[in-house]
């Protein structure tokens, strides 16, 4: 695992700014994350995670933590059947495209949000009254003790909200939907946009 020391965090949000973070990893398995995070805890470095940085602003004065953008395994997607894994580092508009191939329904909402899985669960992410609470079946989260799967209230999912803290990390989600229609999903979407 290869962590970088002094990268510009501009280049990791849609605005551009932002500072330099004092260290910065692509983990792309739970092991290198897991070796990531034990890298930082030796150094008593606080750790970040940045999805598409569509929802941050980072301080022109930097950020003095390991600032860590999951990528590979962790930013795959799976589906089978009604249930959809994806690591934290996959898009939500990647998820909406393979599960509306698989004519999944319920994430339709998640047109409208920028960003990475990881992301929606730590904010609980929303919009056109859905939101992830309403469809992750649990998320499993890393952090410098470990790794433990949990459930939407053991998450402490609320608008716009959840009880996880800093250093943790949202490294993969199971998501629960419905079989819905190709061209309803299409519909929905469409008229979302508009």
């Amino acid at each position: 695992m290869k962590v970088e020391e002094g990268v510009s965090l501009s280049r990791h949000t849609t605005l551009g700014t932002g500072g330099l973070a004092r260290a910065f990893a692509e983990p792309r398995t739970q092991q290198e994350l897991h070796g990531a995070l034990a890298w930082a805890a030796e150094r008593g470095l606080a750790v970040s995670a940045v999805g598409l940085g569509s929802n941050l602003l980072v301080s022109d004065d930097g950020v003095d933590a390991l600032v860590v953008k999951l990528a590979g395994d962790l930013a795959r997607i799976v589906v089978d059947g009604e249930r959809v894994r994806a690591g934290g580092g996959a898009t939500n508009a990647v998820v909406l495209h393979r599960v509306r191939a698989a004519e999944l329904g319920g994430f339709e909402f998640a047109c409208a949000i920028p960003g990475t899985v990881g992301g929606g669960v730590w904010m609980n992410a929303g919009a056109y009254g859905g939101d992830f609470a309403q469809v992750l079946e649990r998320a499993l989260v890393v952090d410098g003790g470990g790794a433990a799967w949990r459930t939407p209230s053991e998450l402490g999912l609320r608008y716009r909200g959840s009880g996880l803290r800093p250093g943790q990390v949202v490294a993969e989600v199971e998501l629960r939907l419905r079989p819905r229609p190709l061209e309803q999903i299409k519909r929905t979407i469409s008229e979302l946009q508009e």
